[in-house]
């Protein structure tokens, strides 16, 4: 008879100071018969220490825990292959069965590990997201394999060297229960992605799933027996984050984003006019940037919210740090087509304040509101407080007629404006807003014109 105990976390979204305090609680547990695995989404670009280090101050965080490997998620993928690459070599297991260079360039993770833990030998095989993700992974320089097919090529791979099957999954628990039921060779699935909050263990056929949340509120704690070729769970939970500090280690962590942020606050740009910023009305930050997604595709024109944007940026030197901060959102130019009549309700909504105002959530959105719907080669003309006229390069809006319009995915998918959600046509592009901004922040004659108005008060 051997015990083994498993310890796991999943989409901890760079909460950084969150799992300083979950991570004391996990060492106290830590022990040679215990594995500690994460599910990815640990690390989230939007974080400056992440950005700065190309995720490796994520590692670094993994390693002071002992964390016995790592699952690519999405978040890490979204990185794109140099960011992960980078990831891949310093020093932990970082692993994806499905996950590859989309080009002749090598990608560093592994596959799956053998790990010993109390006599047992243990094939640990990690997933990333696959399907949909690859319209912004193949973007990136990399994509994701069927997951299915992969694991069951990684399992017959390695056929006779293990007991046990471990699948590290970053598929959402929906999917975990498919390849549970379908694939008798694994015992245990460790999840994340869907951010599923499981108190227990869940047994589907004879394999045991079990998922940790979200954002390092809790871990996931699970004590299994294995005798005579049969596994028994013994305990499982999620032991909830006590909030305690180990102030030793946390200097240690401090260090590490001080470090980053160093990097990021060296001085990029010189910026000759302030670029203001709000959240209810027409500014030249989302103009600018709104300008620049016009130049990226052919287009009839372009709208983008402010809520993309954080907050403006004062005239004079520029970093990482501020483009960052100002623009957090993992979102890319899209191109899209819409009818008239879906513009035309859409801007409608701009003129609520209050709505502007209001809280917005969405897959890569960082920001936390609305904001305001700028625009570009677009007019519209507001009188006694509701839209007037609407003019595409100089003509009249045709409510029946469709435009091609680039935006951000983030609008395209219809968050903070559904309006817009019922587009066709749709292509990406590999750069980030923040990206858009860099290129076009020290041409003077840019900013001028997005300091003129879009939106005419009569």
């Amino acid at each position: 008879m051997a015990r083994f105990n498993i310890l796991h976390t999943n989409d901890v979204h760079s909460y950084i100071d969150e799992y300083y305090s979950l991570a004391l609680q996990m060492r106290q547990l830590k022990d040679e018969n215990t594995f500690y695995f994460d599910a990815g989404d640990f690390c989230d670009f939007m974080a400056p220490e992440m950005m700065g280090t190309s995720g490796v101050f994520g590692i670094e965080l993994l390693k002071m825990q002992d964390c016995d490997a790592l699952c690519i998620g999405n978040n890490e993928g979204n990185g794109g292959y140099e960011n992960l690459d980078v990831f891949c070599q310093s020093g932990l297991p970082v692993l994806s069965c499905n996950l590859h260079s989309n080009s002749k360039k090598v990608l560093h993770n592994k596959k799956s590990i053998i790990a010993d833990k109390n006599g047992i030998r243990f094939l640990i095989i990690g997933v990333s997201p696959d399907k949909t993700y690859n319209d912004f992974f193949d973007l990136m320089g990399i994509h994701a394999d069927d997951a299915e097919n992969a694991i069951q090529n990684e399992i017959e791979a390695n056929k006779g060297k293990y007991d046990l099957c471990i699948l590290i999954s970053h598929l959402g628990i929906e999917r975990d229960r498919q390849i549970a039921k379908e694939n008798q060779a694994i015992n245990i699935i460790i999840g994340g992605h869907s951010h599923t909050w499981m108190e227990k263990c869940e047994k589907v056929g004879n394999c045991y799933i079990h998922q940790a949340g979200n954002f390092a509120m809790g871990f996931g704690y699970c004590s299994f027996e294995y005798e005579n070729k049969q596994l028994h769970l013994l305990h499982s939970e999620i032991i909830m984050n006590h909030h305690e500090e180990d102030q030793n280690r946390k200097k240690i962590y401090n260090q590490l984003r001080t470090n980053a942020i160093n990097i990021l606050k060296q001085p990029m740009y010189e910026l000759s006019d302030e670029l203001d910023h709000s959240l209810v009305e027409e500014n030249t930050i989302t103009n600018l940037v709104t300008d620049a997604l016009y130049d990226q595709f052919e287009c009839d024109c372009a709208l983008l919210s402010s809520g993309h944007f954080e907050h403006g940026l004062n005239s004079g030197l520029v970093s990482q740090w501020d483009i960052l901060t100002a623009s957090p959102s993992h979102l890319n130019p899209t191109k899209i087509k819409l009818k008239g009549s879906q513009i035309l309700e859409a801007l409608k909504m701009s003129l609520d304040k209050q709505y502007c105002q209001s809280t917005a959530k969405g897959p890569g959105f960082r920001g936390h509101y609305n904001g305001f719907l700028c625009v570009s080669h677009m007019k519209v003309i507001v009188k006694e407080k509701q839209i007037d006229q609407v003019m595409i390069n100089d003509q009249l809006l045709d409510e029946k007629r469709d435009y091609v319009v680039c935006t951000s995915d983030f609008l395209q998918r219809g968050s903070s404006y559904p309006p817009l959600k019922s587009n066709r046509d749709v292509a990406y592009r590999a750069e980030m807003l923040r990206n858009l901004l860099e290129d076009v922040i020290q041409n003077e004659n840019k900013i001028k014109v997005a300091k003129t108005n879009r939106w005419i008060y009569k």
